[in-house]
């Protein structure tokens, strides 16, 4: 039998024959119908793979896990000071006297002060004078610390809410004393003189540097003064009225080297670099009982909040995490 020649056209023009022709029109339609369905599966699964892994960069780099690195048990949490030549030394003030932290705030022991109310502190820029202050209470340490002589009986009045010393002049203090206002002494601590009735009571923390002297007060915000104490204006960011009505002011420190000053309060932590006329939110929300800025180190904070947590930022407020 003779062969039938090859259809020349069917080649050339690429068409399939008649025998081939429904089952590759199926698998045309195949792939038609599963290439989409197949290229949208893998583009939903690597959206969602971005998005998971946008979230997770996010939550690592932008979540303030804020854990304590330390918690105290005294019963009241007041007051912070960092030494200014011992670089991870810290004190801790409450009601039953000092404690001291020689790793940073990790852990805490016993001082030699006991039993008297450390409500505030000062030190002076070489470690060896150290005042503290509070309800019936003003003691002075020669030797950074290691002995103490009450001069509460040199105080025109003796519930000291608040103190803070000239750097420059570690004899120079400013007290606070419920019921008489703002005392000043020059000679450290031996006599005093009433400087004014202001800020007032519900004053729970002073501040003072570059010649400007700053004061806590609940239900005023953070009041300041550049004249000794003599006369005071509100700092205008923490004027009264500019908090939350739940919010109350519990602690400033400031930083003489950079010129950082921070408002501890019950909603969290503030910073200003104006002398408190404009201030942000550092990224600390939680209570702030107790607050300290390194002399040594402006960037390194420490806070007590008011269950005893200790936080510890090395960033300026930035991060508090746990090291």
């Amino acid at each position: 039998m003779a062969t039938k020649p090859t259809n020349k056209h069917e080649i050339t023009s690429g068409k399939p024959t008649t025998g081939t022709k429904s089952t590759t029109a199926a698998a045309a339609s195949k792939r038609k119908q599963n290439s989409p369905r197949w290229f949208w599966l893998v583009g939903v699964i690597g959206v969602l793979w971005l998005i998971v892994g946008l979230y997770f960069l996010v939550l690592a780099g932008g979540k303030n896990d804020q854990k304590p690195i330390a918690t105290l048990s005294t019963e009241d949490f007041h007051s912070l000071a960092f030494s200014p030549t011992e670089s991870d030394t810290v004190f801790f003030g409450s009601h039953s006297g000092l404690l001291k932290s020689s790793d940073g705030g990790h852990s805490w022991q016993a001082t030699k002060l006991k039993n008297q109310d450390a409500m505030s502190q000062g030190i002076s820029q070489d470690g060896k004078l150290f005042y503290i202050g509070g309800h019936n209470v003003f003691s002075k340490s020669e030797d950074g610390g290691l002995s103490w002589r009450s001069l509460v009986d040199t105080l025109p009045g003796s519930d000291i809410h608040a103190l803070t010393i000239d750097s420059t002049n570690s004899r120079n203090i400013f007290a606070y004393a419920v019921g008489v206002g703002l005392l000043g002494s020059g000679d450290g601590g031996q006599s005093w003189q009433t400087v004014s009735s202001q800020p007032g009571n519900g004053t729970v923390s002073l501040a003072y540097g570059n010649a400007t002297l700053w004061a806590a007060v609940i239900n005023q915000g953070v009041l300041r003064s550049q004249d000794g104490g003599h006369t005071w204006q509100a700092a205008s960011g923490f004027a009264t009225g500019a908090l939350n009505s739940n919010t109350r002011l519990t602690a400033l420190a400031y930083d003489k080297a950079g010129g950082m000053l921070y408002a501890g309060s019950t909603d969290g932590l503030y910073l200003s670099m104006d002398g408190g006329a404009a201030w942000t939110r550092a990224n600390y929300t939680g209570s702030v009982a107790a607050l300290a800025v390194s002399p040594l180190n402006p960037k390194l904070l420490l806070l007590v909040n008011i269950q005893g947590g200790v936080f510890r930022s090395e960033d300026g407020g930035v991060s508090w995490a746990s090291k």
